[in-house]
């Protein structure tokens, strides 16, 4: 597959958003636009999960969730906040992949992602008061 057909879709979004206009410009502002529009979906999706207003949300969310990276890469720094130990918890070699897994996570989800440690924390302190 050459490299080009695979900007064919942002190509053809482009066209079909602002007109038969082809610049760079274009294609970078349509893939901003592009960008947060799936940042606000998965924003709008982890609060009504971090608020459990629907039961089929909060399910399909855990689902998504449950034993993927991007459960381990909230559940881990959590523990390490938690744990409130003065020591170090992790190696250099795996805070550096922690850290890059939460830049990755970040740039894909978007600042929604708090939301989704927010939950956990909230989890960690009723486990706590019980």
């Amino acid at each position: 597959m050459r490299g080009d057909k695979l900007l064919d879709p942002i190509d053809h979004f482009s066209k079909s958003l602002l007109g038969s206009r082809n610049d760079d410009y274009f294609a970078i502002l349509s893939i901003l636009i592009l960008w947060g529009g799936l940042w606000l979906t998965w924003g709008i999706l982890f609060y009504l999960y971090f608020r459990d207003s629907s039961a089929v949300l909060t399910k399909i969310i855990s689902w998504l969730l449950k034993g993927g990276i991007l459960e381990l890469l909230v559940a881990v720094p959590c523990h390490v906040i938690v744990r409130r130990r003065h020591d170090c918890s992790a190696p250099a070699a795996t805070s550096f992949g922690i850290a890059s897994g939460i830049a990755i996570m970040l740039l894909s989800f978007g600042p929604s992602v708090l939301f989704l440690y927010k939950k956990r924390l909230d989890s960690y302190a009723s486990r706590s008061a019980t």
